[in-house]
């Protein structure tokens, strides 16, 4: 295969004989010059002077004189053009930035493409107004009149910027590139290269044609197009679009006769090729499946410039690393987004911790600043801050302090006590929870961090070089951003500062270090200009990635875009297009992915240029084998199979299941384990729980804790007493008391007085109220005395010679002359469905009679404890459905269970319990797949 760029290498040569040392190469990007640079050299046979080799960016900034300023900077000024002529109307900064880098972009277009921005903002004024005219409104609102002043006002803003950029000497590409353009003839001395050819170009900005033409017609430049005839001749082809404009512009006739337009091939029609074309599940099997390709390709060019994987959609670059076989040498010619790397969500969490905190305003009686319990988790749990601390016990102990006290807000002091009362010394808390009063006190806590991270990841054995790459590159940002503050008059508001760091983050790259021009090549789309590969992986060539989705982010609406030569997104897919083609003519072996997971709006679309790829090639060429396939990671359907999770009765379990004997098989675990065995291995015999949360908004969980407490809290004083109406009254006076100080038991004193909390307060009291008024109707024809308040009921149960126990809480129990009441409180609805059975048998068989179990379960604990007791009800309170009252588990004749039936359900016991003890059986998980829907360990078991 000979590739563009050898063609270039022998054009140079050609023409040059053999000596390119007063030649200049102008291409699409620094790596294609790198590319470049290594062919001629290969076609030399003697030392010569290399020619000049630039990036046209590069060359337009070195002929310009011109520094670069970047987004950050132009932000600044243009913030003070735009205050400077709003005055006390202007915007804050971080409010600015929400809008100005779309007002920067089109700045930057305008320029490149030599708009006459005088025309253009008028008439983009001019529309605006027409939009806020009627005939029968006399006078704009003020609202009118603002919006009609600021798009009557961009104009003058691009006045004041542009002024204020050249006053510095400081430009953006587009203005650099029009000054270029502008002034060519003069900043090219006529002695320093004899011909300038540029390679390789597709879009030619309005600044670059400019550029292009005016040398040309002073016979110094040539340019060496990368076309193709399938896209080049076809006008319905998008791709060709630009190249098909420059032939008839550029190269139109002269005196009569055509010129040449170098270089013109025909691979796409006529050379051989294999194509797979593989729908994928999920980003990360799209790794996978690059993996699997790379396999396919012959050992000898496997690890080679002549194979290359690229990635339309960037963010697979670390799921691509870590599925690629290290087997020989990789070379990535992108850097990884800043954005994306744990680093920037470190700071994102500093900056949310602090900001939350001054939002919020919340002060301890000695007038701490109180922080968001969510925004201290963030950092505990985040693996810098563990490598921080010398103890690694603090992130979790901090942790779980914050969920064990239920703490919404909390001072730095309250931490440093907690540590100090686990003899933890540390002075990490302070590194972070120290108030900022301005931005430079918020840079230099940010040094600080840095400083202390790079102690501890120099001190870790582990690899951390990217680590201290991350930091070090965050440290160059803080710098610059702070280099910005001291040069421009900003003020001291953190937000401002957050505003600008986070842009100079979403800037930046983390670059990879290697050997260029050797290795398998991993590129981004835009890197692969004017470069050729025998094997091309291709990954997530989806609709709205290629090409991008139209973006809207302007403010030159497309009627002007068009009118004044400005790109729309026409021009961009045309542009997307082009690249794709041009990836592909060289290529001989190619595969393709696309990702066909769902998201909100439907099932994802391989790329529209993939769809043509696949019925309109192989019509004009026939050497061309196209396969269309799935991509399975796991089994046929793309997913993971989970296998079955069977845990034996081994020693180790055993003994913990004789632990679990000896404390005692609760109601609760026996449901568990009829439910499914396996969850009942997870939460009573491995102890594995879900990790609690900080609960700030009240849970059904915690309202049913809050109303048991007030209700226990309330019926103390009656315990061993008659429930009569003197305590009835006496107890509805002291709920609104006492269902208070359960709530500031669970939240604190700021956590039930707003919002939601404070609505859930209101309807724990009703209920309670509720309740109590309906208990003081039924007194006087009751007669009941209290007998006890979360009452523990133990028995014993004798299987296969060992005593096993069984216990229970009940929360209320209480008796008349010939019965006795056990009572459970329950918060969520029940109904009468769910206590009625026809046989003790269909307790162990059918989860809805769970309640029924739980009841049938006290009932037998208190027969077993007293037996001379012949009537027992035992019953459920249904908070949300009071007026059935006391609702008891009973047959399905209505009938309460009696002596034998009881007998009957302890029998069950002994079976349930000689089941789980049984060493013989496995914990295995339940074939009801639908059990496990609301499972805390449906994750574990990979069951939905």
């Amino acid at each position: 295969m000979e590739s563009f760029l050898d063609k270039v290498a022998e054009y140079i040569l050609r023409i040059s004989n053999g000596d390119p040392g007063n030649t200049c190469v102008v291409t699409t990007n620094r790596r294609a010059g790198l590319f470049l640079g290594k062919k001629i050299a290969s076609k030399i046979k003697e030392p010569v002077w290399s020619p000049d080799i630039y990036a046209i960016e590069d060359l337009v900034w070195e002929l310009s004189g011109m520094k670069k300023a970047d987004l950050a900077e132009q932000l600044f000024i243009l913030y003070g053009v735009y205050r400077d002529s709003e005055k006390e109307k202007a915007e804050s900064f971080d409010l600015f930035c929400k809008w100005a880098p779309s007002l920067l972009s089109d700045f930057n277009e305008c320029d490149a493409h030599l708009a006459d921005t005088k025309k253009l903002f008028g008439n983009l004024s001019d529309i605006r107004n027409i939009e806020n005219w009627s005939l029968g409104q006399t006078e704009l609102t003020d609202f009118q009149k603002q919006y009609v002043h600021f798009w009557a006002s961009i104009g003058k803003w691009y006045g004041g910027f542009r002024n204020a950029l050249e006053k510095k000497k400081l430009a953006n590409t587009g203005l650099a590139s029009r000054y270029v353009a502008e002034n060519i003839s003069s900043l090219i001395p006529g002695d320093k290269w004899k011909k300038i050819i540029f390679t390789g170009f597709n879009a030619l900005t309005p600044a670059e044609e400019k550029m292009i033409t005016v040398l040309r017609g002073a016979g110094l430049a040539e340019i060496l197009w990368d076309a193709d005839r399938y896209y080049l001749e076809d006008k319905t082809q998008e791709a060709g679009k630009f190249l098909r404009d420059h032939r008839k512009n550029l190269f139109a006739a002269k005196n009569g006769q055509p010129q040449d337009f170098i270089h013109v091939e025909d691979h796409l029609s006529s050379s051989e090729k294999k194509i797979t074309v593989a729908g994928v599940a999920r980003n990360v099997s799209q790794a996978k499946a690059a993996a699997w390709f790379i396999d396919q390709v012959p050992e000898n060019i496997r690890y080679s410039p002549e194979t290359a994987i690229v990635l339309a959609d960037e963010n697979l670059l670390l799921p691509l690393l870590n599925n690629i076989p290290g087997h020989g040498p990789i070379n990535i010619t992108m850097g990884f987004p800043f954005r994306n790397m744990p680093v920037a969500g470190f700071v994102n969490a500093i900056f949310r911790l602090h900001e939350n905190a001054d939002r919020f305003n919340i002060h301890s009686r000695e007038g701490e600043l109180k922080f968001y319990h969510a925004d201290l988790e963030r950092i505990f749990r985040h693996p810098y801050f563990r490598s921080l601390c010398a103890n690694k016990n603090i992130p979790s102990e901090l942790t779980s302090f914050l969920t064990r006290s239920n703490s919404v807000f909390c001072t730095r002091s309250s931490l440093e006590e907690v540590l100090q009362k686990k003899n933890i010394s540390s002075g990490v808390p302070e590194l972070f929870l120290h108030t900022w009063k301005n931005v430079q006190e918020a840079i230099f806590a940010f040094l600080r961090i840095i400083s202390e991270l790079r102690v501890a990841f120099a001190g870790e054995e582990e690899n951390k070089h990217v680590e201290l790459e991350n930091i070090f590159l965050l440290w160059q940002l803080l710098h610059r951003v702070q280099t910005l503050f001291s040069s421009y008059t900003m003020g001291q508001d953190t937000k401002v500062f957050r505003a600008v760091l986070e842009q100079q983050i979403a800037a930046a790259s983390l670059p990879f270090y290697g050997e260029p021009l050797e290795g398998l090549q991993v590129m981004g789309f835009l890197e692969t200009r004017t470069l050729d590969f025998k094997n091309v992986v291709l990954l997530s060539a989806n609709e709205n990635i290629l090409p991008a989705a139209k973006n809207n982010s302007t403010f030159i609406i497309y009627e002007l875009r068009k009118a004044f030569g400005l790109p729309t997104f026409h021009d961009r897919d045309a542009v997307t297009a082009y690249n794709f083609y041009r990836l592909l003519q060289r290529a001989e072996n190619i595969f393709i992915t696309y990702n066909t997971d769902t998201d909100l709006f439907g099932n994802k679309e391989k790329s529209r240029f993939v769809t043509q790829l696949l019925h309109e090639l192989p019509l004009v060429n026939k050497k061309v084998t196209i396969h269309e396939t799935v991509f399975a990671a796991g089994d046929p359907e793309g997913e993971t199979v989970f296998a079955p999770i069977v845990i034996p009765k081994d020693n180790d379990v055993r003994k913990k299941l004789d632990a679990v004997s000896q404390k005692g098989f609760s109601p609760s675990s026996l449901n568990t384990y009829l439910q499914c065995a396996l969850r009942f291995y997870f939460r009573y015999v491995a102890h594995i729980k879900e990790s609690d949360d900080v609960e700030e908004i009240i849970g059904d969980n915690t309202m049913g804790t809050i109303i048991h407490r007030t209700l226990e809290e309330l019926y103390k004083p009656a315990l061993g007493k008659n429930l009569d109406t003197a305590f009835y009254t006496q107890a509805l006076v002291r709920a609104e008391e006492v269902c208070n100080a359960a709530f500031r038991r669970e939240f604190g004193s700021e956590g039930s007085s707003t919002g939601k909390n404070l609505l859930a307060k209101k309807i724990a009291l009703r209920y309670v109220q509720s309740f109590l008024g309906k208990e003081l109707e039924n007194s006087a024809s009751e007669k009941l005395k209290l007998e006890g308040l979360e009452k523990e009921l133990k028995a014993v149960l004798e299987i296969n010679g060992k005593k096993i126990l069984v216990t229970g809480k009940a929360d209320r129990i209480d008796k008349n002359d010939c019965t006795v009441r056990i009572i459970d409180y329950k918060t969520g609805k029940t109904e009468w469905r769910e206590l009625r059975f026809e046989e003790t048998s269909e307790l162990k068989n059918d989860i809805l009679l769970a309640k029924s179990f739980q009841l049938m379960t006290y009932a037998w604990l208190y027969k077993k404890n007293n037996p001379q007791t012949e009537n027992i009800i035992s019953g459920i309170i249904s908070f949300r459905n009071l007026k059935e009252g006391l609702m008891h588990v009973q047959t399905a004749a209505g009938e309460l269970p009696d002596s034998a039936m009881l007998d009957q359900f302890g029998e069950m016991l002994k079976e349930i319990i000689s089941e789980i003890l049984d060493a013989g059986r496995s914990f295995a998980q339940t074939p009801e797949v639908k059990r496990c829907r609301n499972c805390d360990y449906k994750n574990i078991c990979g069951r939905e």
